[in-house]
């Protein structure tokens, strides 16, 4: 199976604030795509606590059977949002794979048949996510993402690849619907589980309309989020790295004492002042690390948020838009 033709419908999932013409033109676009493909659909756009209400119909869709807005009670931001999404999709129950992706057009409907090509090559048993070959930001955004991305490296052990943009089996549901950490961060979830993935190169579009309303602190929230996702395995590697450290100034402290000794001098007070400072800042640090295993430890003992569980409490309700 070499194409996307066994897929013959999809779940979309978009999370969406606020800018509505910027989804329905997406969707259009979409739409286009899915019937050059023979692919039907039934989108769920999920109102992420917009001020500005949905619209109540939009013009004709031919691939997309149902058009479904899931109104969230509050704004909770693109992950938990998605988040609450996945468990109302788990919930109502579908067959096929899910698409999820943005609505703002930087994921682009072309590469949804690219991941589905993809998916149907590893005969639906994968979740295929985008990793972006090319990014159109700013240059000050893509120099902070890669500091970023070198900090996840040394904190995580792994490097960050893929955002949001996949088609994910429906299957998998029923463990996400599980872990706790999709509350956080919806890819890491995914890798964290150790679900089976495959990884697709594809360049990042250019938005349909308007300006990102992401501040760098939020883009710093996300990123944060994602490596909370890691935060037991974040812990023990700054515990391994505060031991080291004590053991590296403790050898080189006694190895100066061994040194001055045999060649008849002492350290001065300054110096022997200054170590002593230094084995305390480190042993402090130790003491934290541990207290942070501790408490990530004691956090491991029950299931804490559970999407199956708690998601429904942010659903207001749901509503179809028609088309015609």
């Amino acid at each position: 199976m070499t194409q996307a033709g066994f897929v013959r419908a999809v779940t979309v999932v978009m999370p969406v604030y606020d800018d509505w013409a910027t989804a329905e033109t997406l969707l259009r676009r979409l739409d286009e795509e899915l019937l050059r493909r023979g692919i039907g659909a039934d989108v769920l756009l999920v109102d992420d606590g917009s001020t500005e209400p949905a619209p109540a119909r939009v013009s004709r869709l031919s691939s997309i059977a149902s058009l479904t807005v899931l109104e969230l009670r509050r704004n909770l931001g693109h992950q938990r949002a998605l988040c609450v999404a996945l468990a109302h999709v788990h919930a109502v129950g579908v067959e096929g794979p899910l698409v999820v992706m943005d609505a703002d057009g930087e994921d682009s409907p072309a590469d949804v048949s690219r991941l589905l090509n993809e998916y149907a090559r590893r005969e639906g048993k994968v979740a295929v996510f985008a990793a972006r070959a090319k990014r159109a930001e700013r240059l000050l955004f893509r120099t902070l993402y890669r500091l970023y991305q070198v900090l996840h490296r040394l904190l995580v052990g792994q490097s960050v690849r893929v955002g949001n943009f996949s088609v994910l089996p429906s299957s998998f549901l029923d463990t996400l619907a599980v872990s706790s950490d999709l509350w956080n961060h919806y890819a890491a979830t995914v890798f964290r589980a150790r679900l089976p993935v495959a990884i697709l190169p594809v360049d990042r579009a250019q938005r349909l309309g308007g300006r990102s309303r992401m501040s760098l602190a939020d883009l710093a929230l996300h990123g944060l989020s994602a490596m909370s996702v890691y935060s037991d395995i974040i812990g023990v590697r700054m515990l391994f790295a505060s031991a080291a450290l004590i053991v590296l100034a403790l050898a080189g402290f006694t190895g100066a004492l061994v040194a001055g000794s045999r060649m008849g001098a002492t350290l001065t007070g300054s110096a022997t002042g200054s170590a002593a400072l230094l084995v305390s800042v480190l042993l402090q640090l130790l003491l934290l690390s541990l207290v942070f295993c501790f408490i990530l430890l004691r956090g491991r003992s029950g299931p804490g948020f559970l999407p199956l569980r708690d998601c429904a409490y942010f659903v207001r309700g749901s509503r179809a838009i028609q088309h015609d």
